[in-house]
């Protein structure tokens, strides 16, 4: 922990290469909630909480006994341009055929994260080193941000709810269910969110799921949606 009292400083003596109009310039926002450290208005919130459960926090006492540690990370790379099976393996697997196209590679790396500062500081701070990197805006800029207000839907999230709605078709060991997600996760990457979504509602009505059962289904069908 010591160590990180470093890092501005060591970041402050990097200076990044020059980069081409083409290379790409990504920006990265996530947070981390911390159950330490929290301001006074969020100590005062925890404090109120009773106590209630013994193995749970009781409703809106899990909000007020954490605290989030903003984090930001800036990044050249050149653009990979991929293909839908570069990334998601198809049914049955990869047989060697056709050769992966590589993903993007990141360089010149500036990290920066806080617990202290409010989330719209280290925002700042993160601005401020790509329009170092970048003043005139000549160079195509990505950014990646999951967070309370606004979220971007990412393939992580949406591997996550796909897996949710396999499980309501097949049981738990059946080998089937890998063909099934490659199979809508190759849609999804080919631009076909919203048909994996009709796809899955179809299959859920036909199957004659409801409650618990057809909760999976429901769930990635609303993330596609949203």
């Amino acid at each position: 922990m010591a160590a990180t009292g470093d890092i501005d400083a060591f970041y402050r003596t990097q200076i990044p290469l020059p980069c081409s109009a083409f290379t790409a310039l990504v920006m990265s926002v996530d947070g981390k909630m911390r159950p330490d450290a929290l301001r006074p208005a969020t100590q005062k919130a925890a404090a109120r909480g009773t106590g209630r459960f013994r193995t749970r926090l009781e409703s809106g006492e899990k909000p007020a006994r954490k605290r989030m540690a903003t984090l930001a990370c800036v990044y050249d790379t050149e653009l990979a341009v991929r293909r839908p099976h570069d990334v998601i393996a198809p049914p049955g697997g990869r047989h060697g055929n056709r050769s992966l196209r590589p993903g993007p590679v990141a360089r010149g790396k500036w990290l920066s994260g806080s617990v202290a500062d409010d989330p719209d500081t280290v925002i700042s701070r993160h601005f401020d080193q790509a329009e170092y990197r970048d003043a005139d805006h000549q160079r195509p800029w990505v950014v990646l941000v999951d967070g309370a207000v606004h979220i971007v839907i990412d393939l992580v999230h949406v591997l996550e709810y796909v897996w949710s709605a396999a499980w309501c078709f097949h049981s738990s060991g059946d080998p089937a269910v890998e063909d099934w997600v490659a199979i809508q996760d190759l849609a999804i990457l080919a631009g076909h969110s919203r048909r994996v979504a009709q796809t899955i509602t179809a299959q859920a009505d036909k199957a004659g799921l409801k409650g618990d059962r057809r909760r999976g289904a429901d769930a990635c069908v609303r993330y596609l949606t949203a």
